[in-house]
């Protein structure tokens, strides 16, 4: 393989840095599971590449780094914790290996987010708070680092504190430089999104429906399983308020997009909601949730937990 590759005329690193974004667009439209093999398979290429030593060894190290973090990411969306939390500490050793708070900051933002999901707030903060050291000053990684970090404080019941942390968040998104390599999901709206995921899990349930609508009104275009995934938490938000009919209908748009999208994140919440409705109800929407929750069901799903 390597002196098959060795050829100089090559541009790995370019190679990968291109398919890493198409990779990610496709992760963004069609779901973490359909891309995740092709992460992995350029994993392991990059790693034949390297100990064969062909091409630029900084530039396939940070390549390693960035799919590292990505295959960390789409393991998140999978809930399959175990492996997100491998490969984004293989993430941060590479980067580690650079030398370059870049990579050091992605790869500590997206551990400080997947602590975040496993309602760890003590282990969210103090990523989020490692992360905002290493990040480049007022770079999105800083915006995201103190989007968990504010997440972190409200679960450990510093409301206030949490509300401040995410206005700093927003005031560093308004001035941030754009990033063609990451981040172009994070805008207001996604802070905004997210802030209402915190009102849920601390139970302002009928904020954050608020919240949620406001964000998903707007969010940008092309990102339909971030969409899912808010609409799965908005219809257990309206549900634990009471709200039947919203949820109902909420948690059937939001079942049809884990679906297309094969989203572990959107069905586990999905699957909550389900647990919540009463299944004799009579309200309007319940018999289309139920019925289409039970065809989906019926066709099998695992749930990593």
């Amino acid at each position: 393989m390597a002196s098959m590759l060795a050829d100089a005329s090559i541009d790995h690193v370019a190679h990968f840095d291109t398919m890493r974004m198409s990779l990610i667009e496709s992760d963004n439209l069609y779901g973490a599971a359909r891309t995740l093999p092709h992460v992995l398979d350029s994993l392991a290429l990059l790693g034949e590449l390297k100990r064969g030593k062909v091409g630029d060894p900084r530039g396939i190290l940070r390549m390693q780094a960035v799919f590292a973090e990505t295959a960390a990411w789409q393991y998140q969306d999978q809930r399959d914790f175990v492996n997100a939390q491998h490969w984004a500490a293989k993430a941060l050793q590479w980067s580690h290996q650079l030398a370059d708070d870049y990579y050091i900051g992605l790869s500590l933002v997206r551990m400080s987010q997947l602590a975040c999901d496993q309602g760890d707030a003590n282990e969210a903060g103090e990523l989020a708070d490692a992360a905002h050291r290493s990040a480049p000053h007022n770079s999105l990684f800083s915006a995201a680092a103190l989007t968990f970090r504010a997440h972190a404080l409200a679960l450990a019941g510093a409301a206030r504190d949490s509300a401040r942390t995410y206005d700093a968040a927003r005031a560093i998104v308004a001035i941030a430089a754009d990033d063609p390599k990451w981040g172009m999901f994070l805008d207001d709206s996604y802070i905004d999104a997210y802030q209402a995921h915190t009102f849920a899990e601390t139970g302002e349930h009928a904020r954050a429906t608020t919240q949620f609508a406001d964000a998903m009104s707007r969010m940008q275009p092309g990102f339909p399983r971030d969409k899912g995934v808010y609409l799965a938490r908005t219809a257990v938000s309206h549900m634990a308020a009471g709200e039947i009919e919203p949820a109902a209908a909420a948690g059937r748009s939001a079942l049809e997009i884990g679906i297309s999208t094969r989203s572990t994140r959107i069905l586990h919440k999905v699957r909550e909601l389900s647990g919540m409705i009463d299944p004799d109800s009579k309200q309007t929407g319940v018999a289309e949730f139920r019925d289409a929750f039970t065809a989906w069901e019926a066709e099998g799903w695992l749930d990593h937990t």
